[in-house]
This record gives structure tokens, C-alpha cells and sequence, in this order.
């Protein structure tokens, strides 16, 4: 017996045959158009007419049913067209199996039976792979049945709702309306049986290819420009020529402009082509890469002197590549307040221009990996020659672009500035007070830009204060000044002591240091003006410490008790001190009232209250320090009950390093640990590993030979959590070392860090380079005047930081010592001094032993460039050091000081007036052999002192 399955499924939408089957017309008027015989595809949807005579309308359940297997029919439908004297139906029905089936259409009693052959749906290729047209032209596709079977019409579906293309009438032409790329399919059966790409390209001439790259990766897309003739980026047809197994095509719209991308699949060589409209083609041959798995930046160094350049390299694993994205940011030149770039990128080289820091951006396939660099000075360092930040409206500015050798830059200078204006060739002149900015453009393209302005010299300055004085463990910041021109501050002046041995100036602070009166001198940065200011250095204030610092901090854990801290004064003698709480938040509702508890027999204080705050207060009870106060901040904490590392086990090969992180459970109420809430511990083969860091937070060790070791943290409620760092012996690495260079440590004190050499395979450490010092040491003079058995610091810096750690030494120590920057002459005599810190270039000054019951010195600014006329006229000071900047000296600068022995005059002085020293007849001249003033002395008489 035959099964009959009857499924039901909705119309497809009226689709033509591809071949137009015999209608079957029985003899009582049934109509249905379908052969007895047929051969569809695979889940094609196959509709037939159907029509019904009128004297049988009033039945109107059309059936279509399979008769050898109800499952091969994935379902049918009938639509019925008409209710009248006749009735028509779209009968739809499709296979979901392959085979030879019977399947019969039945209306009422009316039944016929058709054999139907079930295939493949058809698979078709189109006869181009890409279909180009320009506007306004029309093109028919055409393909080839390769296999399979379609019993239903094709035709052309359009995708594009942007009016690009239209299909034709005959419903397998293209209409190319405006250039772009499309999508459009053919269709058949209710199927897409082929989806591909027509391009409809500009007219174009003398066509070449510009890809943006001259290889490409897999995964990685590139872009394959097209440009005519006139320069013009054009939408033109690009093929892959040969290789295409490798890669495939597409295009993309972006904003008005159509361009071909490549999208590589697989390695390999591949020659892709584009043709013009004008018959004109171009050809590319390029090769795709694996795309690594990792890169490594190499950047031969993050320290570099301006005028030099470096190649900036990537290091990628063999058959493999990525293009990388370089950029510069983050400009921070070292001249103050200029902008513009410290260094140029060019094709992977990195160019240094000027002293300073700048930060690298390498884009690779893995991330975007960031560098510092930093710029040191050298003699080819880019330098703008330009007024520090103001210069005086009535002297004209002479600017520039050199460096240190004197070479020039060729450059143009302008400015946007109200009552300033400058000239191309960089002489900058002002009708008056203002500001603005100066812009330089130099030849090479390179720009920057700097504020100025424009003053007022003062004819008088004055201080508007007391007499300074200054307790020794203090410091003095000296404020405005009054003058004819209104209130000058520390932008206008500069300041220097007369007397080192009792205090020394940086910028506008007076520090003290020894106990004595002296003066300091502050001179107009525009004029010759200036005036003094009496300084009293008195004995040390009676303040209180704790660590060194005037407010201490006292950490207390909840329910926990600590110790009150130590208490001293400036030399460390332990202070008796009485404690109270100067303030302290209450507990509200907590069980205790507030939020600590002072004991002071026990010196101890207990925490309570973890989100509260308190202030204690001690204050001295006898000697010198007698009734004086420091406050100390309680910080509350709830400790901890719990921490972990962040692994149990690391293994490390000898060379290697290891980072092990320790954590605390901050779980519940915020708790935390504090340094004294843990103690480490290192056991087992000490000797396997090195402890290069060692922090609350993390420990990091070196591995030096095979051995195993634990790291131990112990809480403060007894538990124990630990960590093993294994280390083995070191396997090379397979297939070579790939080197790259990292910052293994940050500047300190005495170096600016170190570069350590790894392999971005294995990890070892291949070589350690210390990064050369970036700073000037120096003195903070050139020449210094000591009596004998008197002493005066040196001022020793780094780029003006005392906060160095440095080793200075005499030359003849029987004439004077060096200890802690200070020089203690014991005999007449000239000594010179030596300092030395980390890799900086050594720095020497000349010390005078003066065997004189009194000696003052006359000290000048370092930036001093001309002595004025009548400058120092008069002047008690028996001793001078003129600044190697100091070119000329003025009429009678020197002139009537008859206390004045020696003036020292450096090689730079190509001036001097006849009657500079004129009245101060017990005056010598100290100066370098064959040198202006060595000259000038012997014309006039002078005594010269070697």
C-alpha cells in the first residue's frame, strides 16, 4: 500500500522555467503545467499553473502528494488565484532527497501522476570572475552549468538599494549607473545559486597600481590603489593575475572613492593587474607572508645624543612579516619653554635634534609598544639662540639656529606679538613692554615656537623687607622686589652670595650654612642695576623630628597596638616629649567610643575604629627644644586575615629572572597589610639564586645555578603562605637567539638606569649596558677663594640637583681637603678639586688657599656677559672671580678698591677699559697665558699671579 504524506509549506515566489515544460490538459478541462516526467535540483521550489474548470470551482483543496516517499517531499503549497466560474492555483512544491520519486496532484477526484528525478542543485560558474562596465554601459552575464540540476528559470537579483546598478529587462543585463562596487546574485528555484561582484570603473588612462604595500601577510588586507594619469585615484577593474590560490579581491566604498583590497589566504607569490579603460594595464608582483606570531622592537638604544641617528628594526621569525606603524610623540625638549620636536622618523630612523625626551610608538602585529628616549646634549645639538624668556624692549635680540660648533641652520622667524616684531633673519626689537610668541621654520621643515616678552630695565631696585635671617637648619625664599618700574620678581633678578662660607642662592631661596652675617647681591637679569640684602645665620631652631621629617605618620592597625614614635631634634638626640590626641573622630554607635586609645605610660596607641581619624600631638618638655610641638597623623587599617602569591612555583632557567607577586585579601571591610604586618623569609640553596628586589609586594629573583629556594610570608596572625623559585640549567635557545634591549632598572641617584640585552625566545640575559649620565656636573662657581684654616662648599650638582651622590678629590691635600662638598684650606697654595659621580664626564674647579687675617670675596652670576662701567667701584672685597661667560669689563668697573688683591680674569675677557682698575694700586691679575688680559696687564703695570 502506498503511503501518502501531505505537507504543507508557504508559495514561493513565481518563478520561470529554464526549460518550458509540455502543459498536460486532461479531457474534462484540468490544466496543470508540468510535464509527466521532470528533473529538479536539491530543495529547489518548483511552482506549475493549475487550472480547474468552473463546474468544478466549488471544490477547492488542491493536494500534491508523494507517493513512493512521503519524507523525500520537504513540503507544498497551492495558492488559489480566482473564486469565480474557474478557479486557477500556483502549486509549489521541492525535494529534500535525491532519487527517482513519484509524486501526484490531486483536485477532488482529478488526480495526475508525475516522475520526478531529484539532482545536486546546479552549481554555476560565472564566465568572468568580475564584471566591469563603465557608467551608462550595459553588460550580459553569462554562465555555465558545470553539474547538478535546476528546473526553474534563472535570473538576476539586485542587492544594491543605492541606485549603483540596475538589471535589464531581460533580467540578465547590467545597467552600470554610477561607479562603486555591487553586490548581485543569480537565483533560481527559490535559491542564490552564485553571489558575486560587478564594478562599474571611471573612465581611465595610462592606469598604474600603487599598492600600500610591497608585501603583504595572511589576515592582513591591502589596499591596491589605482591612479591615472592625471594623478587621479580611480575605480578600476584589478585582477589577480597569477597566484590566485593565494589571495582573493574585493572592493570597498569609502566616501566617494572605490579601491580594490587584497585579502591574502595563504603564502605564496601572486601578480595582481589593472586595466584602464583606455586598454592600458599595470602589473604588481608581490609576495604574502605568514603573519608572526610575535615581533620584537629593536631599538638599538633609549639614550641617544642629539645629531646622532639610529635604525629603528623589527625582528620577525623567518617567512614571516607585518607592516609596522612608527610615531613620535610626547615632545618634551629641555630647553625651557620651547615646543617642537626633539627628534624626526623617517623610514625607521630615528634622528636626535636637541637635548630632552620623546616617546616612540612602534605598532606591531602583537600591540602597540611605547619607548622613552632620551636626548642628551652634545656639540650637535639643535640650539635656538633666543632670550631665556624676556629681554629689554630698548636692546634689539640677535636669534639664531646653531649649534654648539657654530654651524648655522638655515631658518625664518616670525611673531605674533603687540609692541614686539622680528625680522626673517631673526633680530627681534620691541617698541615697548609686551609678550607673544616667535615662530622659527627652518629650511629642513622643522618648526618651533616660543613665548616672549618684551620689559622694562629698572634704573633702581630695592628689597622691601627686614633684614633676612635664617635659623641653620632653615631655608629663605626671597620675594619682590621693589623698583622705578614697579614690583620685580625672581624672573627679573638673579641672586648670589657674597660670602659662600655662610650662605649660597639657587634661584631665588638662600640656603644657610654656617652661623655668621653676610650679604647677598641681587642684579637685574636686563641691567647692571642691583642692590644687597644683610643675612643673619643664627643657631639651629629648636624643632622637632620624627624620621627626619616635621609631621610624622603612624599606621595602627584595628585591635592592634603600636608603639609611639621616636622623637628628635635636628641632630638626632632622642627628645623627651608629652603625648596627647589633638583630635580625634567618635565612634557613633561603635561599641568603642573613638577610634583609637593613647596610652602614654606604655607609649602605645591601640586602633578601634578603622574608618575613623586622629591626630596626636607631642610636645617637648625640657632642654633646648623645650615647649615645642610636632603632630603625627594615626592612619587605621583593618589588617588582613589573609594573602596569597600570585603562583605557588616558578621555574627559571640560570640567567633568568623571576617576579613573584605578593597579594593581600582585601576581601572584607577594605583590609590590607602594612610592611610590619609581614615578615619574608628566603630558605633552601641560597646560593642558586640572587635576590635582586625585595618589596612587600613583589620579589625578584636572578637565577644563578641550578637549586630550588622558598619565599616565605608570615602573617601577623601566624599564617604562612609560600613560594618556590626553581632554577635549572639554561637550554639553548632553538634556532638562535633573537636579542632585543629593555630598561631593567629606573634612574637613581648616581646613573640614569641601565639597558639590559634578552632574547625574546628564551628570556636570558645576553649582555647589561648602564646608560650614560644625561647630566652637566659642575660647581657653582669656576674659581674659589678659601682662608687658611677656613672652609666653603663647593655647591657640587647635576644639572643644578645637589641631591647626588658624589666622590670629590684634591689635588694636594697638604694644601686643602675636600670632605661633603666642603673645602678646608690648610696652607697657601692653589689646589685644583676633582668630582666624580656615576658615568658623568668629571668636573674640576681651581681652589685658592689665601693665608689673610680677612678675606672677602666678591661673587658674581654665572651667566654674568659684561661688567658694566663703575660696576664694582669701591668695592671692601679683597678677592674676585670674573664668570668664564663675562666678555668685556667696563670704565672703571674695578676702580678706587684699595683692600682688592687678586681679580681673575678667564681667557674669554676681549675687553677691558684702560681705566678698570685705576685707584686700586695693591691689585694682581690672575689670567691664562696669552690671553687678552695677560696682555692688558703688561700694558698697564699690572702684577700677574699664575
Amino acid at each position: 500500500m502506498k503511503t501518502r504524506c501531505v505537507c504543507l509549506i508557504l508559495l514561493s515566489v513565481v518563478v520561470c522555467c529554464c526549460f518550458l515544460p509540455a502543459s498536460a490538459a486532461d479531457d474534462d478541462g484540468y490544466l496543470l503545467d508540468l510535464p509527466d516526467e521532470i528533473t529538479v535540483g536539491l530543495e529547489e521550489t518548483v511552482t506549475a499553473f493549475f487550472h480547474v474548470p468552473g463546474q468544478y470551482v466549488t471544490s477547492t483543496s488542491v493536494y500534491v502528494v508523494c507517493d513512493t516517499d512521503g519524507s523525500a517531499m520537504n513540503g507544498w503549497t497551492s495558492t488559489r488565484e480566482t473564486a469565480d466560474t474557474y478557479a486557477d492555483f500556483d502549486v509549489s512544491f521541492k525535494f529534500s532527497k535525491k532519487g527517482d520519486f513519484v509524486f501526484h496532484v490531486q483536485h477532488g477526484s482529478w488526480i495526475r501522476y508525475i516522475t520526478v528525478h531529484v539532482d545536486d542543485l546546479a552549481v554555476f560558474v560565472p564566465d568572468r570572475p568580475i564584471y566591469a562596465l563603465q557608467v551608462g554601459e550595459t553588460v550580459t552575464v553569462s554562465f555555465t552549468k558545470t553539474s547538478g540540476a535546476l528546473y526553474s528559470t534563472c535570473h538576476l537579483a539586485n542587492y544594491d538599494y543605492t541606485g549603483g546598478i540596475a538589471v535589464g529587462a531581460d533580467s540578465m543585463t547590467v545597467i552600470g549607473c554610477k561607479v562603486g562596487s555591487y553586490a548581485i546574485s543569480l537565483n533560481g528555484g527559490g535559491k542564490v545559486l552564485r553571489t558575486f561582484t560587478v564594478i562599474v570603473v571611471e573612465p581611465s588612462e595610462n592606469i598604474h597600481l600603487e599598492p600600500q604595500y610591497d608585501r603583504a601577510c595572511v589576515g592582513l588586507n591591502v589596499a591596491l590603489p589605482v591612479i591615472d594619469g592625471s594623478g587621479k585615484t580611480v575605480c578600476a577593474l584589478v585582477e589577480i593575475t597569477e597566484g590566485a590560490e593565494y589571495a582573493s579581491l574585493y572592493y570597498n566604498t569609502n566616501n566617494t572613492t572605490t579601491i580594490c583590497y587584497l585579502n591574502p589566504s595563504a603564502p605564496g607569490w601572486i601578480t595582481i593587474t589593472a586595466h584602464g579603460t583606455d586598454g592600458s594595464t599595470d602589473s604588481v608582483r608581490m609576495r604574502i607572508y605568514e603573519k608572526p606570531t610575535s615581533s620584537n622592537v629593536n631599538i638599538p638604544a633609549t639614550t641617544i645624543a642629539a645629531g646622532e641617528s639610529m635604525v629603528i628594526g623589527i625582528d620577525y621569525p623567518e617567512d614571516s612579516w607585518y607592516p609596522v606603524s612608527m610615531g613620535l610623540s610626547s615632545h618634551s625638549p629641555a630647553s625651557r619653554g620651547l615646543t617642537g620636536p626633539v627628534a624626526t622618523l623617517q623610514d625607521g630612523i630615528f634622528t636626535a635634534l636637541m637635548p630632552g625626551t620623546v616617546q616612540l610608538s612602534v605598532g606591531t602585529v602583537t600591540a602597540t609598544e611605547r619607548y622613552i628616549i632620551n636626548i642628551t646634549d652634545s656639540d650637535q645639538a639643535l640650539t635656538i639662540v633666543r632670550p631665556e624668556d624676556s629681554f629689554y624692549w630698548k636692546e634689539p635680540f640677535q636669534m639664531s639656529v646653531r649649534d654648539k660648533t657654530g654651524q648655522i641652520f638655515p631658518a625664518s622667524f616670525t611673531a605674533t606679538a603687540s609692541h614686539i616684531s622680528v625680522t626673517a633673519d631673526g633680530l627681534l626689537t620691541a617698541d615697548g613692554v609686551g609678550q607673544g610668541t616667535v615662530y622659527v621654520q627652518l629650511d629642513n621643515g622643522l618648526s618651533y615656537s616660543f613665548n616672549v616678552r618684551s620689559v622694562n630695565a629698572p634704573a633702581w631696585m630695592q628689597y622691601n623687607g627686614d633684614p633676612v635671617t635664617i635659623p641653620l637648619n632653615e631655608s629663605y625664599i626671597l620675594g619682590s622686589l621693589d623698583s622705578d618700574i614697579g614690583s620685580l620678581n625672581s624672573n627679573d633678578w638673579v641672586i648670589c652670595s657674597n660670602d659662600e662660607r655662610i650662605v649660597q642662592c639657587g634661584g631665588p631661596t638662600i640656603y644657610p650654612v654656617s652661623i655668621g652675617t653676610t650679604s647677598v647681591t641681587v642684579w637685574s637679569r636686563y641691567c647692571d642695576v642691583n642692590c644687597e640684602i644683610p643675612v643673619t645665620v643664627t643657631e639651629i631652631s629648636p624643632r622637632l623630628y620624627i624620621d627626619g621629617s616635621e609631621v610624622g605618620t603612624l599606621e595602627v592597625p584595628v585591635d592592634g597596638t603600636v608603639s609611639l614614635p621616636k622623637v628628635t631634634d635636628y641632630y638626632g638626640n632622642t627628645v623627651t616629649v608629652k603625648w596627647e590626641v589633638s583630635y580625634e573622630v567618635a565612634g557613633y554607635g561603635n561599641p568603642r567610643t573613638y577610634c583609637i586609645k593613647l596610652n602614654t605610660s606604655k607609649k602605645t596607641v591601640t586602633g578601634y575604629w578603622a574608618r575613623g581619624n586622629a591626630e596626636l600631638t607631642a610636645t617637648s618638655t625640657s632642654g633646648a627644644t623645650k615647649g615645642e610641638t610636632i603632630r603625627v597623623y594615626v592612619e587605621l587599617y583593618n589588617r588582613s586575615t589573609a594573602a596569597s602569591f600570585q603562583e605557588s612555583a616558578y621555574t627559571i632557567h640560570a640567567g633568568e629572572s623571576a617576579q613573584v607577586n605578593f597579594t593581600a585579601d582585601a576581601s572584607t571591610n577594605g583590609s590590607r597589610l602594612a610592611v610590619s604586618d609581614v615578615t619574608f623569609t628566603v630558605t633552601g640553596d641560597t646560593d642558586s639564586v640572587y635576590v635582586k628586589d625585595a618589596f612587600f609586594s613583589y620579589h625578584t629573583f636572578v637565577g644563578l645555578k641550578p637549586g630550588t629556594v622558598t619565599l616565605t610570608a608570615k602573617l601577623w596572625n601566624g599564617k604562612k603562605y609560600t613560594a618556590t623559585v626553581t632554577v635549572t640549567d639554561y637550554e639553548p635557545c632553538a634556532g638562535g637567539h633573537v636579542p632585543y634591549w629593555r630598561v631593567d632598572y629606573p634612574a637613581s641617584l648616581t646613573r640614569n638606569g641601565a639597558l639590559e640585552q634578552h632574547c625574546s625566545r628564551c628570556g636570558l640575559v645576553l649582555g647589561t649596558e648602564v646608560i650614560p649620565c644625561t647630566g652637566v656636573l659642575g660647581f657653582s662657581q669656576e674659581d674659589f677663594f678659601v682662608a687658611v684654616g677656613g672652609s666653603i662648599s663647593l655647591g657640587t650638582n647635576v644639572n643644578g640637583d645637589p641631591k647626588y651622590s658624589f666622590t670629590w678629590d684634591s689635588s694636594d691635600p697638604a694644601v686643602a681637603t675636600v670632605q661633603a662638598d666642603r673645602v678646608t684650606g690648610l696652607k697657601a697654595g692653589n689646589v685644583t678639586i676633582t668630582v666624580v659621580t656615576g658615568d658623568c664626564e668629571p668636573a674640576v674647579c681651581t681652589v685658592r688657599v689665601i693665608n689673610a687675617t680677612s678675606l672677602s670675596v666678591l661673587n658674581l652670576p654665572r651667566n654674568l656677559k659684561t661688567i658694566e662701567d663703575s660696576a664694582f667701584e669701591g668695592t671692601a672685597a679683597t678677592h674676585a672671580a670674573i664668570p668664564g661667560h663675562v666678555t668685556s669689563i667696563g670704565s672703571r668697573a674695578f676702580a678706587d678698591c684699595p683692600n682688592l688683591v687678586l681679580v681673575i680674569i678667564p681667557e674669554s675677557v676681549h675687553a677691558i677699559a684702560a681705566d678698570a682698575f685705576s685707584g686700586s694700586a695693591g691689585v694682581t691679575i690672575s689670567c691664562p697665558a696669552g690671553s687678552y688680559a695677560e696682555s692688558f696687564a703688561a700694558e698697564y703695570g699690572i702684577p700677574v699671579a699664575p
